[in-house]
């Protein structure tokens, strides 16, 4: 292969919401020696973008696609991927985004080398993709490098104004921003002070309105209201109360059943096993008279038992049932 010499070695493909991105891996590969083409920043004074792509790409050997969400929606990247296959340019895809190509993406990239991208260690990400490319330009590797450019303010401020176009700043592009500017010896709140008031300038020229965050009103500590004062008799009397209220009831009778705890559900049940009681000691009696036979027949003890027998009836029947319904021991008060 005829070794001659080309103006360009690589061809930076990006979307242009991800031009910050593009233009940090620019400066880090030209300070490699590696000699990087980047729309808008190589396009020369009144050529049309059209030809600067065409000429771009039919000079240099080694595409490379700054692989993002933006790019995979890009119909601009999608031309130059077409024209970098016509050209049979090295494709090398660098995954900024953990996003997986579909459609004709997935067809056009299956079998190309990709390169991952960490946005903690992005810098070293740069050095490791310069490091592959000077292998697929062996002449490059071996010639002089030349003396590497520092970044400089204007450097700097192209790229916060590129960061700024769209009114977004989002925490990559300041993190890359802040790198740089560190490295040009600002201090990292300084700076980050700085990026804030450009942001919000560059919203006032959009007309787009900033909430500014107003601080909140101190108030006079609120005096809370003395409690009422507690009559001298008033624990007296609650002690009292809870003692009446726990003497009330014998302590060994038991817990009235749910059941009957309405009073007319109560009296009602009550009511009923009084009339079963009456009933059950009426029957009793009368078995007892037929087995005692007529009442003039009758002796005094016979007569004297009988009648104990009807105040039995009588009179204990319904306190028995009486009972008995408080105590939910019969079917029914349970």
């Amino acid at each position: 292969m005829e070794n001659k010499h080309l103006p360009y070695d690589v061809f930076i493909s990006h979307s242009s919401m991800d031009s910050l991105t593009a233009s940090g891996m620019k400066q880090a590969l030209q300070n490699k020696g590696i000699r990087c083409w980047k729309a808008p920043d190589d396009i020369l004074p009144g050529e049309s973008w059209p030809s600067a792509i065409m000429r771009a790409i039919s000079s240099c050997r080694v595409m490379i696609l700054v692989w993002t969400e933006n790019a995979m929606s890009s119909s601009e990247v999608s031309k130059e991927l077409t024209l970098a296959m016509r050209y049979k340019l090295v494709l090398v895809p660098y995954r900024i985004d953990n996003v997986q190509p579909i459609g004709d993406w997935e067809y056009h990239l299956a079998n190309t080398h990709w390169m991952d991208a960490t946005s903690d260690i992005i810098d070293k990400d740069y050095h490791a993709l310069g490091d592959f490319l000077l292998k697929l330009l062996p002449e490059r590797e071996n010639s002089i490098d030349p003396p590497i450019r520092k970044l400089t303010p204007e450097d700097l401020e192209q790229f916060i104004e590129q960061a700024l176009s769209d009114g977004v700043l989002t925490e990559y592009e300041r993190s890359q921003l802040m790198n740089d500017a560190i490295t040009m010896g600002w201090k990292r709140d300084d700076f980050s002070s700085e990026l804030d008031s450009r942001l919000a300038r560059k919203l006032q020229e959009m007309g787009i309105q900033t909430p500014t965050p107003t601080p909140p009103k101190s108030s006079p500590p609120q005096s809370t209201p003395p409690p009422p004062p507690i009559p001298e008799n008033a624990i007296s009397d609650h002690a009292s109360e809870i003692h009446h209220r726990s003497t009330r009831l014998p302590t060994n009778q038991p817990f009235m059943p749910a059941s009957v705890r309405n009073k007319a559900n109560l009296v009602l049940m009550a009511f009923l096993w009084t009339g079963a009681f009456y009933l059950g000691g009426s029957f009793l009696l009368v078995i007892i008279a037929l087995f005692i036979g007529d009442s003039n027949s009758m002796g005094d003890s016979e007569s004297l038992i009988f009648i104990l027998l009807c105040l039995v009836v009588i009179f204990l029947v319904p306190i028995a049932a009486i009972r008995l319904t408080i105590k939910g021991k019969l079917p029914g008060t349970k």
